[in-house]
C-alpha cells in the first residue's frame, strides 16, 4: 500500500486525474481473487467525485497519527455489533476481522469468501441479509 502513495500523482483539481487515482487505489483493495470491473468502479468513482465539493477531503483521516486511539476499550461496546469482513481483504486481513469480533461482546462475525477490503456488488445481498437478520434480532430495549 505505501508503493501505491509513493508512486501515485494525483492533481486534485482535475477531475479525471482524481478518478484515475481512485480507481486504481479500488483496484489495489480489491484484492485479487476476483474480477475488478473497472467500467463499474470508475463510473461509480466518477460519480462521487462529480458530487462532492471536496474531494480530497475524503484522505483527511489519513492525517491520523499511529498512536491515537479510540478512549473506551471494544469491550465496552454494549451495541449488538455485526462485523462483515472480507475473506481476502488485502488491507487489513480476515484475522483483523476475528479479532473485533472477538473483542466485542457478542459480535457476529461475517467472512466474505473472495471479497477484499471494498463492497463488492456480488456481496450485496449476502450484506444486506446479514444486516436484516442481525437488527431483526436485535432488542430494541437492550442489548441481542
Amino acid at each position: 500500500f505505501g508503493r501505491f502513495f509513493l508512486d501515485a500523482t494525483v492533481d486534485w483539481s482535475d477531475r479525471d486525474s482524481v478518478v484515475g487515482y481512485v480507481v486504481g487505489y479500488c483496484r489495489m483493495l480489491a484484492g485479487d481473487q476476483r474480477t475488478f470491473d473497472e467500467e463499474y468502479v470508475r463510473a461509480l468513482v466518477r460519480h462521487e467525485v462529480e458530487r462532492a465539493r471536496d474531494f480530497a477531503a475524503r484522505r483527511n483521516h489519513d492525517l491520523l497519527t499511529d498512536g491515537e486511539s479510540p478512549s473506551a476499550p471494544l469491550s465496552s461496546i454494549t451495541a449488538p455489533t455485526l462485523v462483515i469482513h472480507g475473506g481476502a481483504d488485502p488491507m487489513f486481513p480476515f484475522e483483523h476481522g476475528q479479532a473485533l469480533a472477538h473483542e466485542i461482546p457478542d459480535a457476529s462475525l461475517i467472512r466474505l469468501d473472495g471479497a477484499g477490503h471494498g463492497i463488492d456488488p456480488e456481496d450485496r445481498d449476502t450484506i444486506a441479509a446479514a444486516i436484516i437478520d442481525h437488527t431483526a434480532a436485535a432488542d430494541p430495549a437492550g442489548r441481542g
